[in-house]
């Protein structure tokens, strides 16, 4: 991998962990999740006027992220509503690295080097360690638990699904667009009927702060992911996006004042390790 392909999906890590955060820092996760839908809204329409079409073979890729995407999102508002961000983020990034790397070679018979897997592996060491050894309420430990696990899933599915789509669209930023519109209108509604339009509206009027910033950042983000997964192994891209674990960590206990572990700094050097076995890929 080129040091340039590196850096910048750190950097949609780093985008990653504070989309997140205002997620869990915004009190009502689901709606705080329908808030950055609808920035996406505004983004994509832009793109879309502006882009080419994505190529034809890829539509079929975009429905599937489309439905998988949804069902992320309702998962991950449920898992923030809870747990804390410290715990619940970990578990759900920990698991992909691995699902991922085992669905690419599965699928599409792209296997890694030695230095990659090692990578892959201490990567997934580092959250899993983390997400192990970190406290949280053990009254809903159980269920906190298996809504992380489903919500892994949901992101080693559409790992692999809008990186294949984004690998034969021609444009991946346009692929990207176009099925995160259609995405968007289909979570706002459901949101809406779950909530009411007033408490959607009276939410957007007094987060819209937020709601900009993360919108653009996650955006942002997912946008680089996908050219990245044009230039390099999807397992490789996948293990190094979750090393926005590692900002996570620090968001948690600097800004929403959860509590620091040791766990939280073994993590740190496991997944510094990875990173660095990645690079040497």
């Amino acid at each position: 991998m080129s040091i340039g392909v590196t850096l910048a999906v750190l950097c949609a890590a780093l985008f990653h962990a504070i989309w997140n955060s205002l997620i869990k820092g915004g009190k009502d996760p689901l709606l705080a999740s329908m808030m950055l839908c609808s920035v996406w809204l505004v983004i994509c329409l832009f793109l879309m006027v502006s882009l080419p079409l994505p190529n034809i073979e890829s539509w079929p890729y975009a429905a599937a992220a489309v439905i998988i995407h949804n069902g992320y999102f309702f998962l991950l508002s449920k898992s923030y509503q809870m747990g804390d961000f410290g715990a619940v983020y970990p578990i759900v990034r920990g698991l992909p690295p691995v699902l991922v790397a085992i669905g690419g070679y599965l699928l599409i018979d792209e296997s890694l080097t030695t230095y990659g897997s090692l990578g892959v592996v201490l990567i997934t060491f580092g959250i899993i360690i983390l997400a192990i050894m970190n406290k949280h309420g053990s009254g809903h430990s159980l269920k906190l638990v298996i809504f992380a696990v489903a919500t892994a899933l949901m992101i080693a599915a559409y790992t692999l699904v809008d990186s294949l789509g984004a690998r034969i669209s021609g444009h991946s930023t346009s692929f990207f667009a176009w099925f995160s519109f259609f995405q968007a209108i289909t979570f706002i509604t459901i949101v809406v009927f779950l909530r009411s339009k007033k408490a959607c509206i009276d939410y957007l009027v007094s987060h819209w702060k937020y709601g900009v910033v993360g919108g653009i950042l996650s955006f942002s983000g997912y946008a680089i992911v996908l050219w990245a997964v044009t230039k390099a192994p999807i397992a490789y891209i996948s293990a190094l996006r979750e090393s926005s674990v590692l900002f996570a960590s620090i968001i948690s206990v600097v800004f929403l004042k959860e509590s620091l572990q040791i766990s939280r700094m073994i993590s740190v050097l496991l997944i510094f390790g990875g990173i660095c076995a990645i690079k040497w890929a």
